[in-house]
């Protein structure tokens, strides 16, 4: 469920983008009952490149993690993360008790923030316990400009396809070869 080997990718990561994976287990035991479980944080992936911190170099600890949380933004991520690590026994396997997503500010290793983007699967047992919880980081700013020269390149194509949808005679594009890549008849009626 929530494995805590090294990837099989090499480090390698699968997005197209920069991404850092960062897993929290939950410890339960040595505690008082009804106390909040700590957590134990594992960092992979794109950590250095994204964050700026070897993961060799970052402590499991949580505390580590919310203290690099810029001030305005942890009372929110908290209290969200509060929400989505407390107990499901009624939903254990609804998306609402499994997927929790939040944009804040971290505190990168050259001390500037970064807006990053998490996004987290939850794993709980048949209880609705919380297992662990695997998440992806990511550079929001960043994406959100991949995200807009993608639809900028994807709006292209539709006006293409807009102008030779509405043009009354024949169109057709070739590659370098000669080969027919797009072709659009029209039927004209002579009268």
């Amino acid at each position: 469920m929530c494995p805590i080997t090294p990837s099989s990718t090499n480090g390698a990561v699968t997005h197209k983008h920069e991404a850092a994976q960062r897993i929290t287990k939950l410890l339960h035991g040595g505690q008082e009952p009804g106390s909040t479980p700590k957590r134990s944080l594992l960092w992979k992936g794109s950590v250095e490149e994204l964050l700026g911190f070897g993961v060799q170099d970052i402590p499991t600890e949580e505390s580590w993690w919310l203290a690099r949380i810029h001030s305005e933004d942890l009372f929110d991520v908290v209290n969200s993360l509060s929400k989505i690590l407390a107990p499901s026994p009624e939903t254990p396997y609804a998306s609402e008790a499994r997927i929790w997503t939040h944009d804040y500010r971290f505190k990168l290793a050259n001390g500037q923030f970064l807006l990053i983007s998490e996004r987290s699967i939850v794993d709980r047992d048949e209880s609705g316990n919380v297992l662990c919880m695997t998440s992806t980081i990511f550079d929001a700013e960043k994406r959100k400009i991949e995200r807009k020269a993608h639809r900028e390149f994807l709006d292209s194509r539709n006006q293409f396809a807009l102008i030779a949808n509405n043009t009354p005679s024949g169109i057709w594009m070739m590659d370098p070869q000669g080969k027919p890549i797009y072709t659009r008849h029209t039927r004209v009626m002579l009268t």
